[in-house]
Order: C-alpha cells, then structure tokens, then sequence
C-alpha cells in the first residue's frame, strides 16, 4: 500500500508537469490563454464522467453535501483555474523548467503557512529550526536554479526589440523586468496550486469520492472560466483562422486528460500518506518531468540544454521540501 501511495504521488507530479507543455502548445491554435483551458477543462470534465461511469459511481453528490459545507470548500476549481491559466502564459516566456520551479516555491509558503497557522481547519504544525532551514535551502535552491539559467528566448528576443526601438539601458530595463512580471506570476500560480490542494482535500473528505470531487472542482473550473471569457471576448468559441481541428495533432487535448488525473491522484493519496508527503512526492515528479521535457525539447517545446547548476538547485529545492514536511 505504501508502495503505491509514492507512485501514486510521483505520478501526480509527472502528470502536473507534462500538462503544461501540452497546454501551451494548445494556445498556440487557439491564441486566447482562457479560451485553452477552458478546452483542457471541459476534456477533463468529459474524461472524469467517463471514469465515474466505469466505476459505477453517481455524477451528482447529495445536495446537504452543499448546505452543510463552508462556501470556500468549493473555490478549489477557480484557484485551479489560476494556477492552469497562469501556466499556459509563461510556459513560452520562461522555459519548462522555470515554469515548474517557481510555482513549487509559491506552493510551498502556502502550504507551510497553511500548516503554521491551521488554515481551512487544517491541524496546526509548528514551526520549527528544522523547518527554517529547509526554506532558506529551498530559496538558496532556487535562486540558483533560476538565476544561473541562460536568458530565455523571450527575454532575448524582447531586448532586442526594445532596443531596436531606441537603444536605451532604460529600455532594456522594461524588457527584463517583462521577464520578472512572468516569474511573479508563476510564483502566484503556485500559490493558487497550494490553496487548491488543501481545498481539494477537504473536498474529497466531505464528498466521499475522489472522482466526483474532482469532477466538481473541474466543473467550477470550467464554469468559472467561461463566465470570466464571455466578461473579457464577449466569446467562448476559438477564432476559425487560427483553430482548425484537422490540423490539430490529438495529443494537444491529452492536457485536460492529465490534469484531471492528476487531482484524483492527489486526493485519493493525501488521506493515505498526509498533505506533506503528497506534496513531496508531486514536486519530485515535478523536478524530474521539467529536466526531462526542457532537455528533450518534448511535447513541441524548445529543446535546451539543461545546466548542472540547474540540477544543483532543483535537488537543493527538493532537500528543502524535505525539511519542511518531515
């Protein structure tokens, strides 16, 4: 049992990690980044009625599920729809391994804040000397992992345009800081990730199926997108130019597939092995899946060459999970 439950949790996180190359590629037909993961979402939603069919199991959960619970309980799939939505923007700007790495930190301090202070009524962990340590690991891993990376395409590419533009430091200035916008934004992306494991866990426990607590949080993913994309284009629908099915290879829709996998796994796990475990697990596969698909270039992505200081920090980033979850 125990056996399964770590596979269970390392393939979570090479699933999580492998969804957000294929999503991108997604976007590149279907431009709008709401508009990509309302496909992804509406896949997965199909996939996970598929599976519970298979089960034998109802589509709907009684309705004193919904009177006896807190509103928060059900933001799990808007905060999912965050940390997706998020992904698929800055997967191009800053490279797999990046667009891994950055929501890890994010969802860390989420996830040591929600045990320090026993938020969503979870129990409280103190904060320890043990624990410190592993975040100024986990921060010096990042930096490193990071801030030793070859500049990324964007940001040469933006450089370059802004200073055929008028030649300026000041201008070259706004092109990185471009750059730093996108890795923020990655940061808050896996803040939302951290929220909505700790949501999704109560979920699971209050809805007593896994499946159907994920097709609950992928249904208010989907519902909460489209409402946001009919406010913003006024349409949910792709552009006919740029989306066309018959030139769209059919692995591109194999996101919705993955990510809904995904949260079946990290809530059936949690319950077995506990939310710190779980999420060592996810971002060890995480790690391992980005060094992969940035070396192989897979999933249509850009191949490049991953650096031993790259491996140095993940590892350090990975040490201080450690820390603060044991």
């Amino acid at each position: 049992m125990l056996i399964t439950s770590l596979m269970t949790g390392l393939i979570a996180g090479v699933l999580l990690a492998n969804q957000i190359p294929i999503n991108s590629h997604l976007q590149k037909s279907v431009v709008s980044p709401f508009k990509t993961v309302i496909i992804a979402y509406s896949v997965g939603v199909v996939f996970l009625i598929f599976l519970l069919s298979i089960a034998g199991q109802n589509l709907f959960v009684s309705s004193t599920v919904f009177s006896h619970q807190p509103l928060w309980l059900w933001t799990g799939g808007l905060l999912g729809a965050v940390y997706q939505t998020t992904n698929v923007v800055v997967f191009r700007k800053i490279g797999a391994v990046q667009t891994v790495v950055l929501p890890v930190f994010g969802q860390v301090l989420v996830s040591t804040a929600i045990d320090t202070f026993g938020w969503f009524n979870s129990p409280v962990v103190k904060l320890t000397g043990i624990h410190l340590i592993g975040l100024f690991i986990l921060i010096a891993g990042l930096i490193i992992a990071v801030g030793v990376s070859k500049q990324s395409e964007f940001e040469k590419t933006t450089v370059a345009k802004i200073l055929d533009g008028d030649g300026t430091l000041t201008a070259e200035r706004r092109g990185v800081w471009q750059v730093t916008l996108y890795r923020i934004a990655s940061i808050f992306g896996g803040v939302s990730f951290g929220l909505q494991q700790a949501v999704n866990g109560k979920m699971g426990a209050a809805v007593g199926s896994p499946l159907q607590a994920s097709l609950i949080s992928y249904g208010i993913s989907a519902i909460g997108l489209i409402v946001v994309v009919l406010i913003v284009e006024r349409s949910v629908l792709p552009s006919k130019e740029t989306f066309k099915l018959s030139k769209i290879s059919p692995w591109t829709f194999l996101g919705g597939v993955f990510g809904s996998l995904a949260v079946v796994a990290n809530i059936s796990n949690v319950p077995h092995i506990g939310a710190g475990r779980n999420i060592l697990l996810v971002i060890i596969g995480q790690f391992v899946s980005a060094l992969v698909i940035q070396y192989f270039g897979l999933w249509s992505s850009i191949k490049k060459r991953v650096m031993v200081p790259q491996y140095m920090g993940v590892a350090m980033m990975a040490l201080g999970v450690f820390f603060l979850k044991f």
